[in-house]
């Protein structure tokens, strides 16, 4: 199982997954009016992107290290370098604020460290670049629902990939991605680190590899 585990994700660039339970337009437009709230009530951290980048993109944790969940939120943003141990992490104070989020991530039947929401606003572009650290050789993987989506360029491996609402997407990191946001609205994903498990492993390889040549 270790080995298949690991081919699998390394030969995968992404998949979309096809969940037990689909989310429905409810949850979904639930999830977005949370998002409302949550941009208008609290402070969002900008991202410091690199210098090739012009992007102007945001972070919101919902959920970290449990060391970190009295701390202030820059440092609950991106202090998130952990061993992979779900009883590491926990949910921050907000996300008792966001009951439609908590019921997307109850689609995960697997262990969920950090979440966070990202956007990434109109005019942006994040060049092609691959992060470490969620790599083929890894036990956790990143994962990313779409919350709010209006024709946003997302190129990954060489190819363009359209993404949308609603939807939950396995990306390997490790592949050369870009995002560009050229529409007239901001762009809004919940991102979740999570481990990976038989369950997920059946998620990811259901799909037909996409052919990315």
């Amino acid at each position: 199982m270790e080995s298949c585990r690991k081919r699998l994700l390394a030969d995968r660039p992404l998949t979309k997954l096809t969940m037990d339970k689909t989310t429905t337009n409810a949850t979904l437009n639930a999830v977005q009016h949370e998002i409302a709230h949550l941009r208008s009530s609290h402070r969002w951290i900008g991202h410091v992107s690199s210098p090739n980048s012009k992007a102007n993109w945001e972070v919101f944790p919902l959920r970290g290290i449990s060391a970190q969940a009295e701390s202030h939120e820059i440092r609950q943003a991106f202090e998130n370098n952990s061993p992979p141990s779900p009883n590491l992490f926990e949910d921050y104070l907000i996300m008792s604020e966001c009951p439609a989020i908590q019921l997307v991530l109850n689609e995960l039947h697997c262990s969920v460290l950090s979440v966070r929401l990202i956007k990434l606003q109109t005019g942006s572009t994040i060049t092609g670049h691959s992060d470490s650290g969620f790599n083929t050789q890894a036990d956790y993987v990143q994962l990313h629902y779409i919350i709010e989506n209006n024709d946003m360029t997302l190129t990954i491996a060489g190819e363009r990939v359209a993404i949308g609402e609603g939807e939950w997407w396995y990306f390997n990191a490790e592949k050369m991605q870009g995002i560009t946001n050229q529409v007239n609205s901001d762009q809004i994903h919940l991102v979740v680190d999570c481990l990976v498990n038989p369950w997920l492993v059946d998620k990811i390889n259901v799909q037909p590899p996409l052919d990315m040549s």
